[in-house]
């Protein structure tokens, strides 16, 4: 009995010491992202599972009160809507699964699991790919560019010989993902891999959810709570 009360009490003050350390981070970050020297009035202050610190902050008193999110060393100094509901949640599953159908996210949820760890990968390997490249793969090349180089690559010299990602891995059910690609000139544009779920048609919730990269850090968000 005294050897599971001192695992408890030992386990809360890990847990206020995790959270204290969090909430002084978050503070240095906000000063940080403002990067002005003017008076900044920090308040509401509240955390959420998944070590997520949320705060409201007013600069020089006439100015709007701006939200903050800081999760895990990642800033949100402009959060949606949609971010501000599900991180600023005790059940941010819920939220997800009310807002875009995705869920539930568990552990048994094998197959939410592989979607998140897959578009992880993609996506690293896709940056990885505009590193060396400048340009993502485009649509016409889609993702098999990231095993075997495309024609006309820009610079072939940089193409790693064992590729980017190989083999390129297919979605839980057993289809390609799907990638896009949408130009926007010069600048760097937002690409989207997507899977269409279980019945591989477009729209639906649960198993039938599309699942894409547009959700992945509520996604891996989930991924870490439920590893907790």
């Amino acid at each position: 009995m005294l050897q599971s009360l001192t695992i408890i009490i030992i386990t809360l003050t890990l847990t206020l010491i995790a959270c204290s350390d969090g909430v002084k981070e978050a503070k240095q970050m906000v000063k940080k992202s403002i990067g002005l020297n003017d008076t900044l009035e920090i308040k509401n202050i509240q955390t959420f599972p998944g070590d997520v610190v949320c705060l409201e902050y007013l600069v020089n008193e006439s100015g709007p009160t701006k939200t903050f999110i800081y999760a895990r060393s990642v800033s949100y100094a402009r959060p949606s809507e949609l971010y501000l509901a599900f991180f600023c949640s005790e059940t941010p599953g819920n939220v997800l699964l009310e807002r875009a159908g995705i869920g539930p996210y568990s552990t048994s949820n094998t197959d939410l699991t592989e979607v998140t760890i897959d578009l992880t990968r993609l996506t690293a390997a896709l940056e990885s790919y505009y590193h060396d490249q400048f340009f993502y793969p485009t649509a016409e090349q889609g993702l098999q560019a990231l095993a075997a180089p495309p024609d006309n690559i820009l610079y072939p010299q940089k193409y790693p010989t064992q590729g980017y990602l190989k083999p390129i891995p297919l979605d839980p059910w057993g289809r390609p993902y799907l990638y896009e690609e949408p130009r926007w000139g010069g600048s760097k544009g937002n690409i989207t891999v997507t899977t269409l779920g279980a019945n591989g048609i477009a729209g639906g919730t649960g198993e039938d959810a599309d699942i894409s990269t547009k959700f992945l850090a509520q996604l891996q968000h989930l991924s870490f709570i439920a590893e907790q």
